[in-house]
Order: structure tokens, then C-alpha cells, then sequence
């Protein structure tokens, strides 16, 4: 799996952000941990999954790259506002995949 570089973290798991990332690389998925996932469908531009549902290989392979880390929906909710925000301030639109692109493409 591949971690957004600037991490969208809610203020819930801040505190515990890279034992919680350290856990779910290793296997281990926290109850009530929640991801925001680029998901490999283009029906959508963002997913809210449990981190539970990584546990198995079908889910992790839809996931392209997790954006965030939450405690609970609603702060998931939360994060994806604040993306959009940022995306929006930054182009004038809400095309995250687009913007995620351009964002990890080498500048020069």
C-alpha cells in the first residue's frame, strides 16, 4: 500500500499516527480506524473504508493510496472535506485524482 506523502490525519489518531500506519503495514487493523483511500475504480474520487477491511487481499488491492487516517467515520468525513477544500484552493475544482497527479509529478 502507498501512503500519501502529506498524510491527511485526523485529530483523533494524531498522537498515535505512526504506530496506527506501523500496524496496518504489518497486518494488525485497529478497531475504529477509518482510511481515506483513492480507490483503483474511477466511479469515484475518493473512498471512506474501515482499516479493517484491508485484512483482506480483495480490498487491499482496489486501494491505490490512503490519503488519510481517522477515528471514527465522521472525522474520515472531516478529512475529506479538508482535501477537497485544499484541492479546490489549489485548481478552482475538486479533481483530487488529477490534482494528486500533478502534485507527485517531477517539477523542473
Amino acid at each position: 500500500m502507498v501512503w500519501y506523502s502529506n498524510l491527511y490525519v485526523g485529530p483523533l489518531v494524531s498522537k498515535r499516527k505512526d504506530k496506527l500506519i506501523y500496524d496496518i503495514d504489518s497486518g494488525r487493523y485497529p478497531v475504529g480506524v477509518y482510511l481515506v483511500t483513492v480507490p483503483d475504480s474511477h466511479m469515484g474520487q475518493v473512498e471512506i473504508i474501515p482499516a479493517r477491511e484491508l485484512k483482506y487481499e480483495y480490498a487491499r488491492e482496489r486501494v491505490l493510496m490512503i490519503l488519510g487516517i481517522a477515528l471514527g467515520k465522521s472525522e474520515a468525513v472531516g478529512l475529506v472535506k479538508n482535501l477537497v477544500s485544499d484541492v479546490y484552493a489549489d485548481q478552482g475544482d475538486v479533481r483530487i485524482r488529477e490534482w494528486l497527479s500533478e502534485e507527485h509529478t517531477p517539477r523542473g
